[in-house]
């Protein structure tokens, strides 16, 4: 029931209920062909569950998959599937006033651990081959918070496990 610009020319589909915000897939030109693609995640990618409080904590999962034909990228193959499975151990640890450019803002903390497995199977004449495969754990560090003015989420910072901080996005609202 909600779509969304990632700012880089490719849409976010999502579902907000009473219960969470999950990711349902995402549709662009990820290639760069001229020919939009969708990922389709089953189950979604539940990015957060409702109500979120203070020290709540889960575990969720997903799966995300998309098929390219191999022409489409001039692969010797007739398709290429890519496949993404994982798992996210979510705790909300923080609460408190965040202070951005656009203001300050009561929020909530949320940290994942998102172990991801990403795995790449080539078609040929019905016969699969995988060719790549790789395991993956990211850090998020989330602040969320339900002031309509600030978007969604309020900041949003991805680091290793000792801290570094490898890339950090403020809402959209904010630019």
């Amino acid at each position: 029931n909600l779509a969304a610009d990632d700012g880089g020319g490719n849409t976010i589909y999502l579902s907000n209920t009473s219960s969470s915000l999950s990711m349902l897939g995402v549709s662009g030109d990820f290639f760069g062909t001229g020919s939009e693609k969708q990922m389709f995640m089953s189950p979604a990618d539940e990015i957060l569950r409702f109500p979120a409080t203070y020290n709540d904590s889960y575990t969720t999962q997903s799966v995300q998959n998309m098929m390219i034909l191999g022409s489409e990228v001039g692969a010797p193959v007739d398709s290429i599937v890519v496949k993404n499975a994982t798992t996210k151990v979510v705790s909300i640890n923080g609460y408190g006033t965040v202070t951005t450019p656009l203001g300050s803002f009561a929020a909530i903390l949320v940290n994942e651990i998102s172990y991801g497995a990403d795995s790449t199977w080539t078609y040929t004449l019905g016969f699969g081959n995988l060719v790549n495969s790789v395991m993956d754990t990211t850090y998020t560090s989330t602040f969320w918070t339900d002031d309509a003015a600030a978007g969604f989420p309020l900041m949003d910072i991805t680091h290793d496990n000792a801290g570094n901080v490898y890339n950090k996005l403020l809402s959209k609202t904010h630019h």
